[in-house]
């Protein structure tokens, strides 16, 4: 009776494995990888994209996009706020539906993971102590480029794992050269970054603009330099091969961008207009 009990379960196991196969042999991705919950995983501070309110909640342009694509699709958001890197593994390990904060699409990311379509463009910018007076007057990328070929012993900084830490160190995906006569080092946050500058241990700091123009805004002794030095666009991350979140997100996209409702999601944080949406947080 064990032995026969044995096989059935051994034939089951086959059968439900099978069935976690698509024709093509390949593993199908769950979606919603919890019933009834829409679960993404950020990494703040991020500028106006994704940060930690006082009230504890999390809020940004990241976050209320997901939590409407979750109350329009019946779902409840869940929130996990983790360190940059591990939002990749994170998704592809099965652990959460989406990946947020302000990701580039990449060639390199795109052979791993799929993407939704971009909802933004973005650049990278530098931030500056206040007195740095060897940009002033530029209007182009070159420019700034040449001042920073010219630097000698100088140390810039940026969030570990992001497009800042490319442009510094060269990335043929990109086509970043990087510059070999600067050391790059990074931080677990641009904020990190720019206080390290600001007690004499970096140059510069070199983010993307949204979370820059945050970062001076709430801090004194530090500027922007006002040049875009790359051209970028945002998606929401996602496991390779889910077509049914990658499809149902893009549809949602089009619909926000198309009636509006981006533009006023976007204006809550830049221009102050209208009531920020905040959702509980949970940190892994």
């Amino acid at each position: 009776m064990k032995k026969l009990f044995a096989s059935v379960a051994s034939a089951l196991l086959l059968v439900t494995g099978a069935l976690g196969l698509t024709a093509c042999g390949k593993e199908e991705v769950k979606y919603p990888v919890e019933d009834g919950k829409f679960t993404v995983v950020t990494n703040c501070p991020f500028g106006m994209y994704e940060y930690i309110g006082e009230d504890g909640k999390i809020y940004g342009i990241d976050i209320e996009l997901a939590g409407l694509f979750a109350q329009e699709n019946n779902l409840e958001l869940v929130v996990k706020n983790i360190d940059f890197d591990a939002i990749f593994t994170q998704v592809d390990s099965g652990y959460a539906d989406a990946g947020m904060a302000g990701i580039t699409v990449t060639e390199d990311r795109q052979k791993v993971y799929d993407f939704s379509d971009t909802y933004c463009k973005a650049s990278q910018k530098l931030i500056v102590k206040g007195d740095n007076n060897d940009f002033d007057g530029m209007t182009d990328a070159t420019a700034v480029e040449n001042v920073l070929k010219a630097l000698s012993g100088k140390k810039i900084g940026y969030q570990t794992g992001t497009t800042g830490g490319m442009y510094i160190n060269g990335d043929e995906a990109f086509g970043f050269d990087g510059f070999s006569n600067i050391k790059g080092k990074g931080y677990d946050t641009a904020v990190l970054a720019v206080e390290d500058m600001l007690n004499g241990n970096l140059y510069a700091v070199v983010v993307d603009e949204g979370p820059a123009n945050a970062i001076v805004a709430e801090k004194s002794g530090v500027k922007v330099i006002d040049v875009k030095l790359t051209d970028e666009e945002y998606a929401f991350v996602m496991k390779k091969g889910n077509k049914t979140l990658q499809d149902k997100f893009n549809e949602f996209i089009a619909k926000v961008k198309a009636d509006g409702t981006y533009d006023a999601i976007e204006a809550k944080y830049y221009q102050n207009v209208g009531t920020k949406v905040g959702y509980k947080v949970t940190t892994d």
